[in-house]
């Protein structure tokens, strides 16, 4: 990840990885590149970025919605009414339980032997049909598009990975804006150097014990800084 340091796009271009993020200060993306802005991209169209995403589970992609589908481990097909893919395709699988035992989220397969409601799924371009010993658990999708990070509007932070400054997060997650805790201490109405110090009065005879300081700053808590286009290479 970098700022964009006034060379030619093509020189930059040619020391780029497909999926490295870098910072313009533009509004248009440079040639092959897209902006980070949580865009649904078809895994056909975009094969290499897709392949980066896939390269390690551990990454800041997502998915679209996808179609619902079950598994019929007896014939090795996913069933899918009416799902409008053709042979060649390519998909991704995921579930809210478990997928059949020999198959993968975060997985490229292509989709063969397709029928209109109905397909089977392979590791290559034709390829054998993978077989599976289970219909799996749970609800199941298929997704043939996959979404880029939204960078728009947000700060960058190192993922912790293990370190234990910034537990519980995973890569790609997003985090709300909070200020460490702390307290203020303020004097309350009484006699100097009283140690026993009545509750201020409130205007019905009662007494108040707390109350608020009049608010101050703005919608969000952020630093001083400089505003510029999120953009990763595909």
């Amino acid at each position: 990840m970098s700022f964009w340091d006034g060379e030619a796009t093509s020189t930059v271009a040619a020391q780029a990885q497909v999926g490295d993020i870098k910072f313009v200060p533009v509004g248009t993306p440079p040639e092959g590149w897209l902006e980070c802005d949580g865009a649904e991209l078809a895994m056909d169209t975009y094969t290499d970025l897709h392949d980066h995403k896939v390269s390690d589970s551990d990454n800041a992609y997502g998915l679209d919605a996808g179609s619902a589908c079950t598994f019929d481990h007896a014939t090795d097909v996913v069933n899918c009414v009416g799902h409008g893919l053709i042979n060649g395709d390519v998909i991704e699988l995921s579930s809210d339980g478990a997928l059949p035992a020999d198959l993968a989220a975060n997985t490229k397969y292509y989709v063969v032997n397709k029928t209109i409601d109905a397909f089977q799924v392979a590791l290559s371009v034709g390829g054998t049909a993978v077989p599976f010993s289970d219909n799996g658990v749970g609800n199941h999708k298929w997704h043939d598009h996959f979404t880029i990070p939204d960078w728009r509007g947000e700060f960058v932070r190192g993922w912790d990975h293990g370190r234990g400054v910034d537990i519980g997060r995973a890569l790609g997650s997003g985090q709300l804006d909070e200020l460490k805790s702390h307290t203020h201490t303020r004097a309350l109405e009484g006699s100097t150097g009283s140690t026993n110090r009545p509750p201020r009065g409130d205007s019905a005879g009662g007494s108040v014990t707390s109350e608020a300081d009049n608010p101050t700053g703005g919608a969000e808590t952020r630093p001083r800084n400089k505003s510029a286009m999120a953009v990763i290479k595909y």
